[in-house]
């Protein structure tokens, strides 16, 4: 429960970074997870963590093959610390910065590219400038058979996405309060 009430504080205090009023919802959670490919030693960025609910159930639901790294870039200071006092485990590292940072961030890791990026920031409503630098930076970012994942609120990212990826699918995610929107994007057609 203080989770959320942390969540909805932070929504309040910064509602053009914190995309939803409350943490994303366990069933909603479970469709993103099964979303993700399993494959041994592969990348996974998450871009706007939040209180780390997702990251969690990818850890603990074996959403990550063996060897790989979980990189959490969350903007919210708040967020950010609370991550690092709360998973302990040594796949996961956090960083408190922008997701237009990714690929410096996977400099720092010795990665080239990342197999996953998952996303919850708020794509729709940032200004335009800032959305295509981060579209820009992930297409950079992302490996060339990799997937980017995005869910969201607001389902209106479509053709952003698709200045930038070819290859979108949308779903909208039922049992899920608010409604989301899964988009799974692919810099190729699949």
């Amino acid at each position: 429960m203080y989770a959320a009430f942390r969540f909805f504080r932070e929504f309040l205090r910064h509602p053009l970074d914190v995309s939803a009023v409350a943490p994303t919802s366990k069933a909603a959670l479970e469709r993103i997870v099964a979303a993700v490919p399993r494959r041994p030693g592969q990348v996974i960025v998450e871009y706007g963590p939040g209180t780390g609910d997702l990251a969690g159930m990818l850890l603990q639901s074996g959403g990550m093959g063996t060897g790989s790294q979980l990189i959490l870039i969350e903007k919210n200071p708040v967020f950010a610390r609370e991550l690092g006092r709360t998973l302990h485990d040594p796949r996961v590292s956090v960083h408190c910065a922008g997701a237009a940072e990714v690929r410096r961030i996977l400099y720092e890791h010795q990665a080239t590219r990342a197999d996953v990026i998952l996303c919850s920031i708020p794509l729709s409503v940032m200004p335009e400038e800032e959305r295509t630098h981060i579209l820009r930076e992930t297409s950079e970012a992302l490996a060339e058979d990799g997937v980017f994942i995005v869910f969201l609120v607001r389902g209106v990212v479509v053709s952003f996405l698709r200045s930038f990826f070819p290859s979108v699918r949308m779903e909208r995610i039922r049992g899920s309060l608010p409604p989301l929107t899964l988009y799974t994007v692919r810099k190729h057609i699949t």
